[in-house]
């Protein structure tokens, strides 16, 4: 067992409070035990096509560290506005400071960048596949240099990638 009987029964709590099935309590758990107990650097992949519920997941997520008081923990962004609000969050460009193909390395914005960051823990990033590679590697880059962590992908923040590649 994670955590105390507390934790436990917050899990299945917000498990039941957003009925999620079985392929989408399995993803919860596996971010709220690591919340719980981490141990490496989470880095996760959650799939599926429209309509299975990935929002609902991380719904569910966000929750547990509301409930928590541990919101700040938490952070969600996607590559365009309209996702982003889809999901409460922000496009990465605004909170990672990233202008196109570029990311903007001053100092003003690497210290706004790592004000962003600076309590979260774990970030979700949706609709990965709008993501090709050299924004990826930005997002990672500039989170590296923010939270000088550059050996660490992703400036060693848990991530959690989700969409859908069909």
């Amino acid at each position: 067992m994670y955590g105390t009987e507390h934790d436990a029964g917050l899990i299945e709590g917000v498990i039941e409070k957003y009925t999620l099935n079985e392929e989408q309590t399995r993803a919860f758990k596996i971010v709220a035990h690591h919340a719980l107990q981490p141990v490496d650097q989470l880095k996760m992949y959650l799939g599926g096509m429209a309509g299975t519920g990935k929002t609902q997941v991380i719904k569910a997520i966000s929750y547990f560290f509301e409930t928590r008081n541990e919101k700040e923990k938490f952070v969600t962004m996607a590559p365009t506005g309209a996702v982003a609000s889809h999901i409460g969050g922000s496009t990465y460009h605004s909170v990672l400071g990233l202008n196109g193909f570029r990311s903007t390395e001053t100092i003003l914005t690497l210290n706004m960048v790592k004000e962003h960051l600076s309590r979260v823990e774990y970030v979700f990033f949706d609709e990965v596949l709008m993501l090709d590679c050299l924004n990826m590697y930005m997002i990672s880059h500039q989170m590296c240099l923010a939270l000088e962590r550059p050996d660490e992908p992703f400036g060693g923040l848990n991530v959690i990638f989700a969409g859908d590649f069909v």
